[in-house]
């Protein structure tokens, strides 16, 4: 297996120190993507689920007090009745089930209505509550009102009661069963951190932009031969600048008078904005002679391209343009002209402050 060397390391190191900053900048991304799947999510599935037929149940709620006889044997009034008891009587007595099947609505089955009704008692086994959830207030009523006459009748034939006397009644409200909105809206943006974050991460390493010199000598195979910041941030890392100084006095003296071509896949006004720094910078009659700004796209590039004997590739940083001037480059091979290195132009000199510390 092929063994990395040191320098291929520390590429590598400075291309995801890169990619890391540059997400950085940009990571309300990722908050942003979880709070938008967040409420989508959530509004989903309150609008999908808990909205749609058969989800919205109503309510209903009815209170007995159990009168017990007196037990002339034991001389104690009848209290073995428990709750679990009187859930079994409810829809197994005969009594009370036919009651309770006189009252239900059409549609309705007991076995529905035993499903939908749960049946208490305090501690006292006195007091029962019977509450009722069901699909509409209608089954409700019915539920509530087919206990009533069922367990008042039941009462009336059974020697261990005097009564069964009915208190009162809630009025059906509407409820939401099963309302999983929480976890809908926290399972929303869970998603929403992860597919910001891989938007993110797909976006910076996949864009095309270049942010450093370092990158730019990686995906151009060239020298930087000079870093120039752009408008928003002309503060630049001090030996980044020095750096330029002495790199381009070095290119223009071994460069001589040959005829030098500035060219830019970003267009014209790139390479002119180039050419402009490069001659602030130089001094002397020994400078090379620069050509008419080259811009690829322009008829007269072909003219230009043929007088030069090097140039230099313009490479503004933060643009989608790094295949366009590797393509650029490898055409310049082919009209024999030499790629002498790149003028790294519109940089972001807050950004490499940070990148180089």
């Amino acid at each position: 297996m092929k063994r990395e060397t040191d320098t291929e390391q520390n590429t590598c190191a400075v291309s995801g120190r890169s990619l890391y900053l540059r997400m950085l900048r940009r990571l309300w991304i990722v908050p942003l993507a979880a709070l938008v799947l967040a409420v989508l999510f959530g509004l989903v599935y309150h609008c999908a689920l808990l909205l749609q037929p058969g989800r919205k149940l109503y309510r209903q709620t009815a209170k007995y007090y159990i009168h017990f006889a007196f037990n002339d044997k034991t001389q104690k009034t009848y209290d073995y009745y428990n709750a679990a008891t009187w859930e079994d009587i409810v829809f197994s007595d005969p009594l009370i089930r036919d009651a309770l099947a006189a009252k239900l609505p059409a549609g309705m089955t007991m076995d529905e209505a035993r499903e939908d009704t749960q049946i208490t008692l305090i501690s006292d086994i006195r007091l029962m509550t019977a509450e009722v959830n069901a699909k509409s207030e209608e089954e409700c009523a019915a539920v509530i009102g087919g206990l009533t006459d069922g367990l008042q009748t039941f009462a009336g034939a059974r020697e261990e009661f005097d009564s069964i006397e009915f208190l009162s009644a809630s009025e059906p409200e509407p409820v939401l069963y099963h309302d999983r909105t929480r976890n809908a809206v926290l399972l929303g943006a869970f998603l929403g951190l992860l597919f910001g974050f891989c938007l993110l991460w797909i976006a910076e390493s996949g864009s095309g932009r270049v942010y450093v010199p370092e990158e730019a000598e990686d995906v151009l195979g060239l020298p930087v031969l000079g870093v120039f910041a752009g408008n928003r941030s002309r503060e630049l890392p001090a030996f980044l600048a020095a750096q330029t100084k002495i790199n381009l006095e070095k290119f223009a003296a071994a460069s001589g008078e040959k005829p030098l071509l500035l060219v830019s896949a970003s267009g014209r006004e790139t390479a002119e904005g180039a050419a402009k720094l490069w001659k602030e910078l130089q001094s002397g009659a020994d400078r090379p002679a620069l050509l008419p700004s080259g811009d690829p796209a322009d008829p007269s590039f072909a003219e230009a391209a043929a007088q030069a004997m090097e140039a230099l590739i313009v490479l503004p940083a933060g643009r989608e343009n790094a295949a366009r001037t590797l393509a650029l480059v490898r055409q310049l091979r082919k009209m024999d002209v030499t790629p002498a290195g790149i003028l790294f132009v519109n940089a972001d000199g807050k950004f490499l402050r940070y990148y180089y510390r």
